[in-house]
């Protein structure tokens, strides 16, 4: 059965009235503006309008929220897991041949300011980004800096890229981090590594 057979649908001749002629639908609904496309207001927003296109901008709000979790030491694993699957920009090596970390003397200092989980085991390219570690830890004492070769492939994440791109660049946030994986050489160091020691070294 035809909706139209209802009443609903178009006007014909035999359904017209004196004040109702054939064509009348499409005649107001022209006046209405109805049928046709409505402009788009900026091109812009029509480019950024598509599942897709709206779908990555949530990803990238979802990133700098986490970046900032990370940065004020307020992150859980979920944040960890959207800054590890960020897009292959946020994954480009640095120029460096060689990362830096920090590492606290005392083991219960350490713990406490540990900024790395089973995923990965941050470094900084410079020996400065280390120290920002540091100078932004509860309650640090003691401490060295280890040096270690650099190999692009295993790398995870470059965080400082991240930190540039939303522009996150405040003093503390310059650590020049970048996300490693946990491999034997990156989770152990020994005295030859060590360039920096706060106890011998005066800042």
């Amino acid at each position: 059965m035809k909706l139209d057979e209802f009443g609903v649908g178009k006007i014909t001749a035999q359904n017209t009235t004196k004040d109702v002629k054939p064509g009348e639908t499409e005649r107001q609904a022209k006046k209405l503006g109805l049928g046709r496309k409505p402009k788009l207001l900026h091109k812009t927003a029509a480019k950024n309008s598509d599942p897709n296109t709206l779908f990555n901008l949530g990803i990238t709000e979802d990133i700098e929220d986490s970046a900032n979790d990370w940065l004020s030491m307020m992150f859980d694993n979920k944040d960890i897991d959207t800054i590890l699957n960020a897009p292959k920009e946020f994954k480009q090596a640095p120029s460096t041949s060689k990362i830096y970390r920090a590492i606290f003397k005392d083991r219960n200092v350490q713990k406490e300011n540990a900024k790395s989980t089973a995923k990965f085991i941050p470094y900084s390219t410079s020996t400065a980004g280390a120290h920002t570690y540091v100078d932004m830890s509860d309650n640090p004492g003691p401490y060295v800096i280890v040096e270690k070769q650099f190999n692009p492939n295993d790398m995870l994440v470059n965080f400082q890229s991240i930190v540039e791109h939303y522009d996150l660049l405040i003093p503390q946030n310059w650590e020049d981090e970048v996300w490693m994986k946990r491999t034997p050489y990156l989770t152990q160091s020994s005295e030859s590594e060590i360039v920096f020691d706060s106890e011998v070294f005066k800042l």
